[in-house]
């Protein structure tokens, strides 16, 4: 009988041990702060490298100047991108945040209405706007700058792994900066006195422009209790 009274006492203990520990692991589950992922690129604009503009300079239209025996007359000027580089990744600020979706431990989801975020290429310093559309079109592929990302209705969304319940989905706006190099040439056509030599082009200036900011759409999720 005492065997039985011991063993009894032995099985109780390891049973409210095993209940205890179970609602200890349930309120430090709840408790877990949440946990906020890193952020992943889904979409960048496709620029246009080695954008190029051309124009007319007004002032020198029609403009012959001697040159060494010779003569030019001027024909028109073109601006260029000589060198685009990035300079820093994810520089921000983060902005125009969206909530695509929540999604349970377990499931699969995807989002119930398409989702938009729109940006532009930001200048740290004053630029003409003539230098500004070449670099739009160099970073963004046109001369407004602009950039926007759709998430669609087909994109399919995971719930968390772990012990969180929940993960919630964002979206949003990052930049990276670039450092550009932009030259501009005046061209002219040469002559030998009546002889037509052929078309010369002329550097006029060559202008570093740092700092610039081109958009990216990112996403990234929080996981969490509820």
């Amino acid at each position: 009988m005492k065997k039985k009274s011991l063993l009894s006492s032995i099985l109780s203990c390891v049973l409210i041990f095993s209940v205890f520990t179970s609602i200890v692991s349930a309120e430090e589950s709840t408790a877990q702060e949440p946990q906020w992922s890193e952020e992943i690129v889904v979409a960048s604009p496709e620029g246009q490298p080695n954008a190029r503009i051309e124009f007319i300079d007004e002032t020198k239209l029609n403009e012959t100047t001697p040159f060494a025996g010779d003569r030019r007359v001027y024909r028109s000027s073109f601006s260029e991108v000589a060198k685009n580089t990035i300079s820093r990744y994810n520089v921000g600020p983060r902005e125009k945040d969206i909530f695509l979706i929540s999604v349970p431990k377990g499931v699969k989801k995807t989002i119930s209405d398409s989702k938009t975020v729109s940006a532009s290429v930001q200048y740290s310093g004053s630029v003409s706007a003539k230098i500004r559309s070449l670099i739009n079109i160099e970073l963004t592929g046109g001369a407004e700058g602009s950039f926007s990302n759709t998430w669609s209705k087909t994109i399919e969304y995971t719930g968390p792994e772990g012990n969180y319940t929940t993960r919630d989905y964002y979206g949003a706006v990052n930049y990276d900066e670039y450092s550009t190099i932009v030259k501009t040439y005046d061209v002219y056509d040469e002559y030998l006195g009546s002889v037509y030599l052929g078309r010369v082009n002329d550097l006029v200036s060559t202008q570093t422009i740092a700092g610039t900011k081109r958009p990216k759409a990112v996403e990234y999720y929080r996981d969490f209790n509820n």
